[in-house]
């Protein structure tokens, strides 16, 4: 959802990446997944046994995030997902990135571990579960200067 971190920019402060870690603590795999074409944003990550395996970002100003290699079902999307080196000048035979679409981030997911999609017609026990607001340091770094910029201006008054 919108309220979890996102890394939207190369100025980003990685709040994902702390997010994954507390999860690979508790659990023994965690996943992320966020998809945005009107902003030709898409992300994913990947904790396993307490580490952080994977975790990828890509908007249209590139590559954001990259750690760990990419995975196997990630080759098996077809996507070329790179950083053209600097300093290097383009040559006609150079590839281009090739950037994911949704169905291939919810493909990702399903390949992974399951089709977030089909969760509506699942069938579960009920269980209790937990709800909460969203840590303030989630917060995006220009809601936190608005905040911030708002209880100065009150101060101020």
């Amino acid at each position: 959802g919108l309220s979890l971190p996102q890394p939207l920019g190369s100025g980003f402060v990685d709040k994902c990446t702390p997010l994954m870690m507390t999860l690979a603590e508790k659990f023994p795999e965690a996943q992320y997944y966020s998809s945005c074409p009107a902003l030709d944003f898409y992300a994913w990550a990947r904790t396993r046994n307490g580490r952080l395996v994977r975790a990828f970002a890509i908007s249209d100003a590139g590559v954001i995030l990259e750690i760990g290699k990419p995975t196997r079902e990630e080759r098996g999307l077809g996507l070329k997902l790179f950083e053209p080196q600097r300093g290097r000048r383009k040559k006609a035979e150079d590839e281009m990135i090739t950037y994911p679409t949704e169905t291939q981030v919810l493909h990702l997911a399903s390949c992974w571990s399951l089709d977030p999609t089909s969760l509506a017609g699942a069938k579960a026990d009920v269980a209790l579960g937990v709800i909460c607001g969203v840590p303030g340091q989630w917060r995006t770094e220009r809601a936190k200067r608005a905040v911030e910029a708002a209880s100065d201006h009150s101060t101020a008054a």
